[in-house]
């Protein structure tokens, strides 16, 4: 018989019953179904609940059946059967790719307590960063539209800066370093408008330590070994900066008055800066991923404002908007789609940001160059995914993907043949000679790459992936590995 002729179909939706959920509560379901009460039942509005429940972090498959009311003409009642999908991983990763390499571990429980409350533990480590974070969020307070998170956070990180001539880029010849660390907190609270609008605003305190930084020598004997930078307090003329060696990135002004890049020579750390900023973030998410296929749009926009008035040393502003949008052809509704188009463009941009907050890409996030290879302070990103679904062995679903990566990053009043330096924020900042402007051929960099992904079904969450990638300014041909990422 045609489903659409079947019983019920038009009826006006008058209930819902909800079985096999053994862990997650029955208005959890509900909230994620998104049922139309009081509204006809078509096949189509079967078909959209079951995406919704697909969807969501605790449904691995659902079968919805319904029935004509026995009392109330021309109503029909919904029955929705999930299978519940294990929601909480203990997940190992491993990443490579040319200038990051390293592992984490992360626990994360997308269902606690059967009411959506997430909890996440990760602690990672790479050559370039050492972090340990906890979260608690709770998504929707009383199954109501309002959400509450609180975070702690502890990052070690190196930052990098490479030649950026287009030789440099060639040739990844790194320049500078310096090691940082902070520690942070963040309160949010949020509201969910419309299920598929949302908007937050978060408080974040932290404290961020610097240490001495390293720089690239011009004697060939050490020409791949960074040793200490000749300190910035010895106030040299700016013209002379960079001609034959590089002083570090930044400079503190102490309290008596004198800029220097360390406390002494034994390498102590600086004292600490308060950095406290408000966020406020604003999202339209009209996407859903299933098995790993993405379809539908994301849009959102951030912003970071720093200031001495919220309890911080330290005055700038940060933002960014982002867009994501998916397209899936064919597939089935059990397997999901077998071909996947996913677009991502980013713009961002930093006003008055200290070092640490500069914006920085490659690696991962462009393939074919290394990781941190370009900085700036105005950047626009663009990626172009294709996946294509092969087959299915068990678990684990295989892809084939296409990817192409495009980065056009600058500083906006950079392009200049010479070291420059800015004072804000009691931090002198040398830029490097020839940091790119926004006239500068180099500001826009692509990189093309094609690979492998293992979808495991089972989980909510992790893959295997591994990726060859060209950088065609760069020219040069790299590897990246992810599992579990």
């Amino acid at each position: 018989m045609d489903p659409s002729k079947a019983p019920g179909i038009g009826f006006t939706i008058v209930g819902v019953r909800v079985m096999g959920n053994k862990k997650t509560a029955r208005g959890m379901v509900l909230l994620h179904a998104r049922v139309p009460l009081g509204n006809p039942f078509t096949l189509e509005v079967r078909d959209r609940i079951r995406r919704n429940l697909l969807a969501s972090p605790f449904c691995k498959s659902v079968i919805i059946n319904w029935e004509v009311h026995k009392t109330k003409p021309r109503s029909v009642v919904l029955f929705l059967t999930i299978t519940e999908r294990i929601t909480w991983i203990i997940s190992p990763a491993f990443s490579y790719s040319d200038g990051n390499y390293g592992g984490s571990v992360l626990f994360k429980e997308k269902n606690l307590l059967g009411s959506g409350k997430l909890l996440r533990v990760f602690a990672g480590y790479n050559n370039e960063a050492q972090r340990f974070t906890m979260q608690y969020k709770d998504p929707n307070i009383l199954f109501s539209p309002v959400m509450w998170s609180i975070e702690l956070d502890y990052q070690r990180f190196n930052l990098k800066e490479y030649d950026p001539t287009a030789e440099g880029i060639r040739k990844g010849t790194l320049l500078r370093s310096q090691t940082f660390q902070q520690f942070m907190t963040g309160l949010a609270l949020g509201y969910f408008w419309f299920n598929w609008v949302r908007t937050s605003i978060k408080y974040q305190f932290g404290l961020v330590d610097f240490a001495i930084p390293r720089c690239l020598r011009s004697n060939p004997a050490s020409k791949f070994s960074l040793q200490r930078c000749p300190a910035g307090s010895l106030e040299l003329p700016v013209s002379d900066i960079g001609r034959s060696y590089y002083v570090g990135p930044m400079a503190l002004l102490q309290d008596n008055g004198i800029w220097t890049d360390s406390i002494d020579e034994r390498g102590k750390f600086w004292r600490w800066k308060r950095d406290a900023r408000i966020q406020l973030k604003a999202a339209i998410a009209r996407s859903q991923t299933i098995y790993g296929m993405m379809r539908g749009f994301d849009v959102m926009w951030t912003m970071d404002i720093a200031s001495t008035n919220l309890g911080g040393e330290l005055d700038y502003v940060t933002w960014a908007l982002t867009y994501r949008h998916g397209f899936n052809f064919g597939g089935s509704r059990e397997m999901g789609a077998r071909h996947n188009l996913t677009i991502f463009a980013e713009q961002a941009a930093t006003h008055n940001a200290p070092y640490f907050r500069e914006l920085r890409t490659g690696g991962t996030a462009l393939r074919g160059y290394i990781s941190q290879q370009l900085a700036g302070d105005t950047m626009t990103r663009l990626r172009v995914q294709y996946k294509v679904h092969m087959f299915t062995l068990g678990w684990f679903m295989f892809r084939a993907v296409a990817v192409y990566d495009s980065a056009w990053i600058f500083y906006r009043d950079g392009g200049q043949e010479v070291t420059r330096l800015h004072e804000r924020n009691g931090l002198r900042r040398y830029f490097l000679p020839h940091a790119t402007g926004p006239r500068d051929r180099t500001l826009w960099n692509n990189g093309i790459g094609a690979g492998l992904r293992i979808y495991i079904r089972p989980l909510s969450m992790g893959s295997v992936g591994l990726d060859v990638a060209y950088g065609i300014e760069a020219r040069t041909v790299r590897f990246i590995v992810m599992i579990g990422t």
